[in-house]
C-alpha cells in the first residue's frame, strides 16, 4: 500500500494522542485538528487521503465537517466516529455520500486499523483504475491513427489493449470484494442496534449460498446479491423501538404488527441508494412474499418473487423458528415438519428441499450431540463453535456454527484483555472424532 496522509479531528486532546499512537506503527503521515475550522484550514493547504472525525464537536459536527471536506478534497475517504445516540445522523450521512463509513465510540483498535486499511486499499484501487482507464483511452486513440497503414502495430496494440482490459476486470473484481467488506460493515449497524438481530442476519447469510448451490444457481452475481440481501434483510427494523423489536411477533398488537410489516420497504429504501445494489434492494423488499401470493408488501406469487427473496424467505423462517439453531433433534424436526406443511403456500418447495439437503450435510459434518470443551488459548483456525462465544457482559465474539478464522482469534485475544470472558469454548467434534 502507498504511504498516505491521514487527518484525525477531535476536540479532545487525549483522543487525538490515542489515535496518533495507534497509527504510529503504520508508515502513514498523521495530521491532527482540534476543531472543524482547524481541519478545514489544513484541508485547504494539504492533500489528505483519509479524514477520521468525531461526530460531536463544538461549532461544527463531524458530518458537517465531512460534507465541507467532500467539496475541498472529494477523493479523500471520510469516516466518522459516533456514539449510539448519533446513529440516525450517521446513517443519513452514509446515504447521501458524505461519509464512507461510521464507527462506534469507544472503538476497537484492531477494527479501526482494519477499516482504515480497507478504505486506503480501496482508494489505491480507484486511483489505479482511473490511471488504467486513461491508459486504455490513450491506446484506443493510437489504434485509430495507426489502423490505416500499420497493421502490425495494430495487432500489437490490440494485444496490449486486451491485457489492459483483463487488468481492468481484475481491478473491478478487487473493488467488488472491497464493496462487500463495506456492505458487511453496513450490516454491523444491526449489531449496534441489537446483537440478536445482527447474529440472525449473519446466520441466514451463511446458509444462503449453500442453499443456492443445492438449487443449481450458478450465476455469481445472483448468489452474491442473495448473500448481501440476507445480511441486510432486516436492516429496516433498525428504527423500531425496543418494545416492538424485542417482542415475539405473536405478542404484538395490530398497530405494532403493521409497523414491523413495513421493514422490507424501509430496508429497500435504505439500500437502493447504494450504487450496484438494485438486485439486493429488490430481494430485501420481497423477502416476506409467499409463493401463493398471500405475503407482503406486494402480494407477489411464484416466479414473480426474485429467487434470492424466495431463498431468504425459507432460511429466515428456519433460523427464526429454531432460534438460531438452538432447537435441535426432535425440536428441529417439529419445526421442519411445520414448515413442510407450508410448502406451496408460504415456501417454495425446491428451496425448502435444498435447505433440508444443506442441513443434512451439516449434520454429517458435525456431531452436534458431542461437544468438546476447549480452553480459549487452544482454539485454532478451522474449529467450529457449537455455542456462541460471548464475554460475560454479553458481547458476541464468535457466533456458533462459524469456522474460526485468524481475525476471530485476534478478536478473542483483544476482548479478553478488556472484559471478563469464560476461559473455555465449546467446539463440535468432527465425524472422525477431532475438533
Amino acid at each position: 500500500m502507498a504511504r498516505h496522509t491521514l487527518l484525525f479531528v477531535d476536540d479532545e486532546e487525549n483522543i487525538l494522542k490515542a489515535l496518533t499512537r495507534l497509527f504510529h506503527r503504520t508508515e502513514h503521515e498523521v495530521l491532527t485538528a482540534r476543531s472543524g475550522r482547524e481541519a478545514i484550514e489544513i484541508l485547504a493547504d494539504r492533500p489528505v487521503s483519509l479524514i477520521l472525525s468525531d461526530q460531536r464537536m463544538p461549532g461544527m459536527t463531524g458530518t458537517e465537517l465531512l460534507a465541507r471536506a467532500r467539496e475541498i478534497r472529494p477523493e479523500a475517504v471520510r469516516i466518522v466516529l459516533t456514539g449510539y445516540a448519533d446513529v440516525a445522523a450517521a446513517m443519513e450521512a452514509i446515504n447521501d455520500g458524505r461519509v464512507y463509513r461510521f464507527l462506534p465510540k469507544p472503538w476497537d483498535d484492531q477494527a479501526l486499523l482494519d477499516v482504515v486499511a480497507e478504505a486506503l486499499a480501496e482508494l489505491d484501487l480507484r486511483r489505479e483504475h482511473a490511471a488504467l482507464q486513461e491508459r486504455v483511452r490513450h491506446q484506443n486513440e493510437e489504434l485509430r491513427e495507426l489502423n490505416a497503414t500499420l497493421e502490425r502495430r495494430v495487432r500489437e496494440r490490440t494485444n496490449e489493449l486486451q491485457m489492459a482490459l483483463k487488468m481492468s476486470e481484475e481491478l473491478n473484481e478487487s473493488l467488488r470484494k472491497q464493496n462487500l467488506a463495506t456492505i458487511k460493515a453496513f450490516a454491523s449497524l444491526l449489531d449496534l442496534r441489537n446483537q440478536t438481530l445482527g447474529a440472525h442476519c449473519r446466520r441466514v447469510a451463511g446458509l444462503v449460498p449453500k442453499v443456492c448451490a443445492r438449487l443449481g444457481v450458478r450465476d455469481k452475481e445472483t448468489v452474491q446479491d442473495a448473500i448481501v440481501a440476507a445480511l441486510l434483510h432486516d436492516i429496516g427494523k433498525i428504527g423500531l423501538p425496543d418494545g416492538v423489536l424485542l417482542k415475539e411477533p405473536a405478542h404484538l398488537g395490530s398497530t405494532d404488527r403493521e409497523e414491523v410489516r413495513k421493514h422490507p420497504v424501509i430496508g429497500e429504501g435504505q439500500i437502493q441508494v447504494i450504487d450496484g445494489l438494485v438486485g439486493v434492494a429488490r430481494a430485501v423488499r420481497h423477502h416476506h412474499e409467499n409463493v401463493d401470493g398471500s405475503g407482503f408488501p406486494d402480494g407477489l406469487a411464484g416466479d414473480e418473487i426474485p429467487v434470492a427473496a424466495r431463498v431468504i424467505r425459507v432460511v429466515d423462517a428456519y433460523d427464526r423458528l429454531t432460534r438460531g439453531g438452538v432447537r435441535k433433534g426432535a425440536e428441529e424436526r417439529l419445526v421442519l415438519d411445520a414448515m413442510d406443511r407450508q410448502v406451496g403456500r408460504h415456501f417454495d418447495g425446491a428451496v425448502f428441499n435444498a435447505l433440508l439437503d444443506v442441513l443434512e450435510e451439516r449434520r454429517d459434518a458435525y456431531d452436534s450431540t458431542r461437544e468438546r470443551k476447549v480452553p480459549l488459548d487452544e482454539l485454532r483456525e478451522g474449529m467450529v463453535l457449537s455455542r456462541d462465544l460471548r464475554t460475560q457482559n454479553g458481547i458476541l465474539l464468535v457466533p456458533k456454527d462459524e469456522p474460526l478464522r485468524s481475525s476471530y482469534l485476534e478478536k478473542i485475544r483483544n476482548f479478553r484483555e478488556l472484559y471478563p470472558t469464560d476461559p473455555c469454548a465449546y467446539v463440535y467434534r468432527s465425524p472422525g472424532g477431532g475438533a
